[in-house]
């Protein structure tokens, strides 16, 4: 078996993006 499940990889897809998000969001309007 895997060490992470389905749900832990859509978390992963979903995070990996919203770092550098984050960071371009709070240069813009920070």
């Amino acid at each position: 078996m895997f060490g992470i499940s389905s749900l832990g990889w859509v978390h992963t897809l979903s995070s990996l993006p919203a770092i550098p998000l984050a960071i371009y969001m709070f240069a813009r309007y920070g």
